[in-house]
C-alpha cells in the first residue's frame, strides 16, 4: 500500500470514528482494512478492488454497486449488508458471515465462499459461475434466478426454506439438506 493509500485509510477511519458514515464512491483500491470495524458505513459505488478486509466488521454496511473484485473478505462480518449489484468476482469470502445480506444481482464469479454463512441472504439473479460454495450455509436463502454454472457446492447446507432456481436440483451439486 502506498503512502497516499495509507493516508486515505487513516482519514476514512478517523472520520468514521467521528460519526461520519457516508463514503459513497470512495477509492479504497488495494487498501489494507484488515480487522477494521465499519458497521453501517455507506460505501455504495466505492472501489475496493483488491482490498484486504479480512476479518472486518461491515455489519449492515451499504456496499451497493461497490467494486470488491479480488477483495479479501475472509472471515468478515457482513450480516445484513447491502451488496446489490456489487462486483465480488474472485473475492475471498471463505467463512464470511453474509447472513441476511442483500446480494441481489451481485457478481460472484469465481468467488470463494467456502464455509460462508449465507443464511436468509437474498441472492436473486446473482452470478455464481465458477464460485466455490463448499460447506456454505444456505438455509432460508433466496437463490431464484441464480446462475450456478460450473459452481462447486459440495456439502453446502440448505433447508426447506431455501429457494432455488426453477428446475435446480441441489443433489446434483452434492448439497446437503438439513
Amino acid at each position: 500500500m502506498t503512502d497516499r493509500q495509507n493516508d486515505v485509510v487513516k482519514r476514512l477511519i478517523s472520520r468514521y470514528r467521528e460519526g461520519e458514515l457516508n463514503f459513497e464512491r470512495f477509492n479504497l483500491r488495494s487498501a489494507d482494512l484488515q480487522g477494521v470495524t465499519l458497521s453501517k458505513i455507506n460505501l455504495a459505488g466505492a472501489n475496493l478492488q483488491g482490498a484486504n478486509l479480512r476479518g472486518a466488521v461491515l455489519w449492515e454496511a451499504d456496499l451497493t454497486r461497490a467494486n470488491l473484485a479480488e477483495a479479501n473478505l475472509a472471515g468478515a462480518n457482513l450480516q445484513g449488508a447491502k451488496l446489490r449489484g456489487a462486483d465480488l468476482s474472485w473475492a475471498k469470502l471463505s467463512e464470511a458471515d453474509l447472513s441476511w445480506a442483500d446480494l441481489k444481482a451481485a457478481k460472484l464469479w469465481e468467488a470463494n465462499l467456502r464455509a460462508a454463512n449465507l443464511s436468509k441472504a437474498t441472492l436473486l439473479n446473482v452470478d455464481l459461475s465458477w464460485a466455490k460454495l463448499a460447506e456454505a450455509s444456505l438455509q432460508g436463502s433466496d437463490l431464484r434466478e441464480a446462475d450456478f454454472s460450473w459452481t462447486s457446492a459440495f456439502g453446502a447446507r440448505y433447508d426447506a426454506e431455501t429457494v432455488f432456481p426453477q428446475g435446480f436440483n441441489p443433489a446434483e451439486y452434492d448439497m446437503v439438506r438439513v
